[in-house]
């Protein structure tokens, strides 16, 4: 799974804080069975202006399928995507 953020940005994976930092951050899923497929669910926070944003997304993962997630703060208006889950191909 490759998360694209805010390079300042805390993650939390399944409600877990994950260690990695950067803008875009790599995670291996356990293995996961042919035909099966394990929903994620990815918290990002920011701090801005003094304060703590969070958004929340969620990623579906089949076996052997690369999944790409951008969680983006910067949104021209409150109605606009903020987060996209796009399925990459299998490896």
């Amino acid at each position: 799974m490759n998360v694209n953020v805010p390079a300042d940005a805390k993650v939390y994976l399944q409600d877990q804080r994950m260690t990695l930092t950067g803008a875009r951050r790599r995670f291996v899923t356990p293995e996961i069975k042919d035909g099966k497929e394990l929903v994620y669910n990815l918290k990002v926070e920011i701090e801005r202006d003094g304060r703590t944003v969070s958004k929340t997304a969620w990623a579906a993962v089949k076996a052997g399928q690369e999944v790409e997630v951008t969680v983006s703060f910067d949104a021209p208006e409150a109605g606009a995507r903020v987060a996209s889950v796009t399925p990459s191909r299998g490896r």
